[in-house]
């Protein structure tokens, strides 16, 4: 995942891995630290397609669907906690027709690329 200072993918990014490889229906918890304030744009990758961006106040959360968002909207804009990411596509093609699990086995780790 690639997290961009400004709209449209402009400024200042850093990328952010998750441990095991690329995404499945559990997916990916990834902390924001001291981006939470920067972050207005983003992309994601290998199979990441399902992105909850829980706000700072950590109840507060804003789904976003697809590979890139070139912005966040007002109500995210640098005050993002973290993120929750996942294959959505799979996760939807296993699911049962009346809910989404995602699993307590998840991989919950991640780290930012230094």
């Amino acid at each position: 995942m690639t997290w961009d200072e400004h709209a449209e993918y402009g400024g200042d990014s850093t990328d952010v891995y998750g441990d095991y490889g690329s995404c499945d229906a559990d997916g990916y918890v990834l902390s924001t630290g001291s981006w939470w304030r920067s972050i207005c744009s983003f992309i994601t990758y290998n199979s990441c397609d399902g992105q909850q961006a829980v706000l700072n106040d950590g109840r507060s959360a804003v789904y976003y669907y697809g590979f890139g968002t070139p912005n966040v909207g007002a109500r995210a804009n640098d005050n993002i906690g973290w993120f929750k990411v996942w294959d959505a596509l799979w996760a939807h093609a296993a699911a049962s027709p009346w809910a989404v699990s995602f699993g307590s086995a998840g991989r919950w780790s991640g780290h930012v690329a230094e």
